[in-house]
C-alpha cells in the first residue's frame, strides 16, 4: 500500500504547475515504470473517480508510455502477463467514462493495445464493444462506438496476411449491424426536432461511418462483391445530396451544421477511399459518382470545405487512374483489355462532354479558384505565409491545392474541351481595371492563376510574347492597391510561363521587369512573387549570362534589400536560393559583385542563430560554395569567412553538424582543389 501511495502521490506532484514539484514527480515515475505492479497501481488510478480529473488523466498517459516500451513479450523489462490482463480487464471496465478528456485517452490507449494484442489475447473486446454499442446508456453507447472506431481503425492498419484475415472476419461479423446503427443514427439527425438529439445523433452517425469506411476499405477483398457493402454505397449516393440539401436549410447559426458538414464530407470520402483501394470494382460507380460530383458540388454555390476537398480528390482519382486507361497502341487487340477498363474508359468519355466540361470549367475558374475572404486577410496581414509554397502532399489536404490540382488535371486529360472555355475567360477578364469591382478583380486573377498553372495545356493556343508584350506590361504598370492581388499574380503568371513559350528577344524586357517589381516601393506580395518568378527564369533553359548581365548590379542590390526586409526564415532561404542560384548561373561574370554579396553573409549567418535555423545556413553554406566557384583562383581571399563557416559546419559537438556537414565539407573540398590546382 505504501508504494501505491507513493505513486499516487507522485502523479499528484507531475500535475503541479511548480517545475521543482513537477520534475521530483517525474523523476520517481520514471524510476517505477520498469518495476512490477506499477501498471496496475495507474489501472487503479485510472479507475478511481474519487481522484482528481488531472491525476487520472496522468495515469493514463503513463500506460500508453508503458505500452509503446514495455508491452511487446520480448521487450527490456516486459510488463508481466498477469499486470497486462488486469490493465485489460479494468480499461473495459471503465469504457463509460463522462469526463471527455480521460475518456479521449482511454480510447487510444484501448486502440493502442489493441493493435497488438487483439483478438489472440485481448478476445473479449470486441464482443465487449459490439454489445456496450446496443446499450440503454447513452453514454455507454457513444464512448463504446468511439473506442470501437480506434480498434477498427487500428487493426484496419494491419498488412500481414493472417492479421487482415482477422480483420475480414471481424467485418463480417459486424458491418451488417453498424450499417443499421449508422441508418439509425442518420434517420433520427433529420427527423428529431431538438437541437441536442439531432447533435447526438450526428456525433453517432460520424463515428459509425468512420468504422464502415475502414471496413468497406480494408475489410473485404472485393467490397462489390458483398451485398452489405454494395447497399453502404449505394445509401452514400442517396446520403450527400439528402444533407447537401439539409445544409441549405439550416439557419447560418444552427448548432448543428459543423457536424451535418462532417458528416456529410465523411461520406464522399468513403466514397474517395473506396475508388483509390478498389478501383476495379468501383468501376461501376464512376458514373454515379461524377453524376453526383457535377449536380451537387459544381452547381451549389456553398459547398462545405471537407466536401469540396474529398470531392476534388475523387474527381482528380478518377480522371488519373491508371486501371482506366485503355492502351494507346492501335496494335493492341480490344479483346486482351479487360472489359472493367473499357467500361471505365467510356464512362469518363460519356460524361465529360463539351457542355460538362465548359461548366465544369466555369465553376473551377470563377468559383474555387477565387480567393477567399480568409485568403485576402492573410494576404494583409501575414504575406509571407500566404506565398509560401505548401509542398509535399498538401494537394490532397488543403482546399487551394486540392482544387488546382483537380483542375489541372481535368486539364489535361481533355485540353481540347477545356481550352476555348479558359480562352474566352481570359478576353472578358481584360479590360478589367482597378476601378472595377472587387468580384470582378479577384476574377481575373482567378484567370490568370488558371492560365499560369495550365500554361503547358495552352502552349499552342496563347500567343505568349504579343500577350506579355501587349498587356501584362501594362497590367503591371497599375499602382492602385486595390489591383495589387493582380499584378501579384502577373508576375507569376509570367514565371509559369516563361520555361513554356517565351522568346529570347523578350528577356532582356523581362529582367527589366523584374527590376521594376522588386523596388522596396512595390507590395512585399509582388516582390515575394517577382522572387519565385525569378527563380524560374533563371534557372531556365534559355537563360544566357550576356542577356542577364546589365541587370544583374541592379537585381542582386534588390534581393539583398528584400533580404533584409522579410522575416520568416523559409523566406530568406528562398531570396538567399535565388541569390545563390545567379551566382551559380553568372560564373565568373558574377566577381564585381561578390564584395556586395560577401557583406551580408556574416550578418544573416548570426541572424540565422538566433531562429534557430539550420536550413538556413545550409542555403549560406551553399552560396559561398557558388562564390568560391565563381572567383577560382581569388578564393584564397575569402578564406577567413569560409574558414569560420566550415569549422561551426563541421564541428561534430554541435547538434547542427548534422545538417551542415556535408555542404561545409563540399566547401573545404573546393578550397583544398583551388590551393593545390588554382582552377577546377
Amino acid at each position: 500500500m505504501t508504494a501505491e501511495r507513493n505513486i499516487v502521490e507522485a502523479l499528484v506532484f507531475a500535475c503541479s504547475q511548480d517545475p521543482e514539484v513537477l520534475k521530483v514527480g517525474e523523476n520517481y515515475l520514471k524510476e517505477c515504470e520498469t518495476q512490477p505492479g506499477f501498471y496496475t497501481t495507474l489501472a487503479k488510478v485510472l479507475a478511481d473517480r474519487s481522484l482528481d480529473v488531472p491525476v487520472r488523466w496522468m495515469a493514463i498517459t503513463y500506460i500508453k508510455n508503458g505500452v509503446d516500451r514495455y508491452w511487446r513479450p520480448g521487450a527490456p523489462h516486459a510488463i508481466d502477463e498477469d499486470e497486462k490482463a488486469f490493465v485489460r480487464r479494468t480499461l473495459l471496465g471503465n469504457v463509460e467514462e463522462r469526463v471527455q478528456q480521460v475518456s479521449a485517452q482511454l480510447v487510444a490507449l484501448i486502440s493502442r493495445i489493441a493493435r497488438t494484442d487483439c483478438p489472440d489475447k485481448w478476445p473479449e473486446l470486441l464482443p465487449f464493444l459490439a454489445q456496450s454499442v446496443c446499450s440503454t446508456s447513452l453514454l455507454m453507447q457513444q464512448c463504446s462506438l468511439s473506442c470501437l472506431k480506434d480498434v477498427v481503425k487500428a487493426l484496419a492498419a494491419r498488412r500481414l496476411a493472417n492479421y487482415r484475415a482477422v480483420f475480414f472476419e471481424l467485418t463480417g461479423q459486424l458491418f451488417a449491424y453498424l450499417l443499421q446503427l449508422w441508418t439509425h443514427h442518420l434517420q433520427n439527425s433529420i427527423s428529431q426536432s431538438s437541437t441536442e438529439a439531432v447533435l447526438e445523433s450526428l456525433k453517432m452517425a460520424s463515428d459509425s461511418q468512420k468504422i464502415l469506411q475502414q471496413m468497406a476499405v480494408h475489410g473485404f477483398p472485393r467490397f462489390n462483391a458483398s451485398p452489405e457493402a454494395v447497399t453502404f454505397v449505394e445509401q452514400l449516393f442517396q446520403r450527400i445530396p439528402a444533407f447537401i440539401q439539409l445544409r441549405k436549410q439550416l439557419s447560418e447559426n444552427h448548432p448543428a451544421i459543423p457536424l451535418v458538414e462532417k458528416v456529410n464530407a465523411l461520406m464522399m470520402k468513403a466514397l474517395q477511399e473506396l475508388q483509390s483501394h478498389h478501383p476495379i470494382g468501383y468501376v461501376t460507380y464512376i458514373t454515379p459518382t461524377l453524376e453526383l460530383l457535377f449536380l451537387h458540388v459544381f452547381t451549389y454555390d456553398g459547398p462545405s470545405e471537407g466536401l469540396v476537398i474529398h470531392s476534388m480528390n475523387i474527381l482528380r482519382q478518377i480522371l488519373r487512374c491508371e486501371d482506366y486507361q485503355p492502351p494507346n497502341s492501335a496494335h493492341v487487340v480490344s479483346m486482351t483489355v479487360p472489359s472493367q477498363v473499357m467500361e471505365a474508359h467510356q464512362a469518363k468519355t460519356n460524361f465529360f462532354n463539351t457542355r460538362v466540361c465548359q461548366q465544369m470549367c466555369q465553376k473551377f475558374v470563377g468559383h474555387f479558384l477565387l480567393l477567399t475572404k480568409e485568403e485576402m486577410t492573410a494576404l494583409e496581414e501575414d504575406t509571407e505565409e500566404f506565398v509560401k509554397e505548401k509542398g509535399g502532399e498538401s494537394y490532397t489536404f488543403v482546399l487551394r491545392e486540392c482544387v488546382e490540382s483537380a483542375f489541372l488535371t481535368m486539364f489535361h486529360e481533355y485540353p481540347h474541351l477545356i481550352s476555348p472555355t479558359v480562352l474566352a475567360m481570359v478576353q472578358a477578364v481584360q479590360d478589367t481595371g482597378p476601378e472595377a469591382d472587387l468580384h470582378a478583380i479577384l476574377l481575373k486573377e482567378a484567370v490568370y492563376r488558371a492560365v499560369g498553372l495550365a500554361a503547358y495545356e495552352l502552349y499552342n493556343e496563347v500567343d505568349f510574347d504579343s500577350w506579355y508584350s501587349t498587356q501584362l506590361t501594362q497590367e503591371l504598370k497599375i499602382t492602385d492597391k486595390r489591383y495589387t492581388m493582380v499584378r501579384y499574380r502577373v508576375v507569376w503568371l509570367v514565371g509559369n510561363w516563361v520555361g513554356v513559350k517565351m522568346s529570347a528577344e523578350l528577356r532582356p524586357n523581362l529582367y527589366a521587369m523584374f527590376v521594376s517589381v522588386l523596388q522596396r516601393r512595390e507590395a512585399l506580395v509582388v516582390r515575394l512573387g517577382a522572387v519565385e518568378a525569378l527563380q524560374l527564369s533563371v534557372d531556365d533553359f534559355a537563360f544566357t549570362s550576356e542577356a542577364f548581365s546589365p541587370f544583374v548590379a541592379s537585381i542582386v542590390e534588390l534581393l539583398l534589400q528584400l533580404l533584409a526586409d522579410v522575416e520568416q526564415g523559409d523566406t530568406k532561404m528562398k531570396v538567399l536560393n535565388v541569390l545563390s542560384l545567379i551566382i551559380e548561373r553568372m560564373g565568373p561574370s558574377i566577381r564585381p559583385h561578390i564584395g556586395t554579396l560577401l557583406q551580408c553573409m556574416p550578418q544573416l549567418w548570426e541572424e540565422s542563430s538566433h531562429e534557430g535555423s539550420s536550413m538556413l545556413r545550409c542555403v549560406i553554406l551553399i552560396a559561398l560554395t557558388n562564390i568560391v566557384k565563381a572567383v577560382e583562383g581569388d578564393s584564397l581571399q575569402l578564406q577567413p569567412m569560409t574558414t569560420q563557416a566550415i569549422a561551426f559546419a563541421t564541428d561534430v559537438k554541435r547538434p547542427e553538424h548534422v545538417y551542415l556537414a556535408e555542404d561545409g565539407l563540399d566547401l573545404c573540398g573546393l578550397h583544398l582543389w583551388y590551393a593545390i590546382f588554382g582552377v577546377v
